[in-house]
């Protein structure tokens, strides 16, 4: 818990490496016990936590270069899905609450893949707009099985899976939303538009069973917003780009781009804590302010 929660809010983790005494159970070891393999998953997956802060994010790694960074995350993105791997190597079982979780450890991995990949600069350019290919197709992913998950839990009658939405939410990384965003603003993606689309309207049915998702429905939705009011506002004037301030665009559907400010979004965000996603976010609140901005066409 502390280095998923230390990781998505882009702080050090409390409890390091050397300070954990307890010996460390191999999955291998696990096959066949339920309970121990949902550990050694846990367990696994709080060391890649911990790698992933240290080596892409923390002050030191932001300091390495572009290469440095990119090497270091694939290696992280190969343990990361080793280890989806041997999730999946679990088999079935009848027994549907173990099903639950491991189907919701799945989408947190997928998410963290998705975070490392971030990592790796694009071929496109610096902007913080633009994702390598590999951080693009992770996050749909991930967004694609969150919707997956809920259009398939939503019609159960039992309430034990609502606890396992609300840990996979608030458990994994807002980057791929993030992404979804930047794609949808850069290249004029219907597709990413109408896959946050769904995504915002899965998080509305769910958060009625979490205050957590209720936030996170909010800032998610801001995204969308913003998002489709680019888009339509590219449909009406039959522009393919768009040259100059993002203070000089006209607001549509009564929804002002000037709130992509940076000094303005912990009230548009109702004070919701996006971590290392929000990080992304403010670094394209700063390009958008920018004296120009030119929109990149699909390649």
């Amino acid at each position: 818990m502390d280095r998923g929660l230390s990781l998505n809010f882009g702080r050090s983790p409390s409890l390091q490496d050397y300070d954990v005494t307890a010996s460390r159970p191999t999955l291998v070891e696990a096959q066949g016990d339920r309970a121990l393999f949902s550990c050694s998953i846990g367990v696994e997956l709080a060391y890649l936590q911990g790698d992933i802060y240290q080596q892409l994010y923390s002050g030191r790694a932001q300091c390495e270069s572009a290469d440095t960074k990119a090497q270091r995350a694939r290696v992280l993105a190969d343990r990361m899905l080793h280890l989806r791997h041997q999730l999946l190597s679990f088999g079935t079982s009848d027994d549907i609450s173990t099903m639950d979780m491991m189907e919701a450890y799945g989408l947190v991995l997928q998410s963290h893949l998705a975070l490392i990949y971030r990592a790796i600069r694009s071929t496109r350019g610096d902007s913080p707009l633009h994702f390598c290919d590999e951080c693009v197709a992770a996050s749909r992913a991930a967004i694609e099985g969150y919707n997956a998950v809920w259009a398939k839990y939503r019609t159960r009658e039992d309430t034990a899976w609502k606890a396992v939405i609300n840990w996979t939410y608030l458990f994994s990384p807002f980057t791929p939303f993030i992404v979804l965003f930047g794609t949808v603003v850069a290249f004029k993606s219907e597709a990413d538009l109408k896959l946050m689309g769904d995504s915002v309207e899965t998080l509305k049915s769910a958060a009625q069973y979490s205050s957590g998702v209720a936030k996170l429905h909010d800032a998610c939705e801001t995204f969308f917003s913003l998002a489709k009011t680019y888009m339509a506002q590219t449909t009406m004037t039959g522009q393919q780009s768009y040259e100059g301030p993002l203070d000089q665009q006209v607001a549509t559907e009564a929804f002002d781009p000037t709130s992509l400010y940076g000094q303005d979004w912990d009230t548009m965000l109702d004070d919701w804590d996006l971590g290392l996603g929000g990080e992304n976010a403010r670094e394209m609140s700063s390009f958008l302010a920018g004296n120009s901005f030119t929109w990149p066409n699909m390649p």
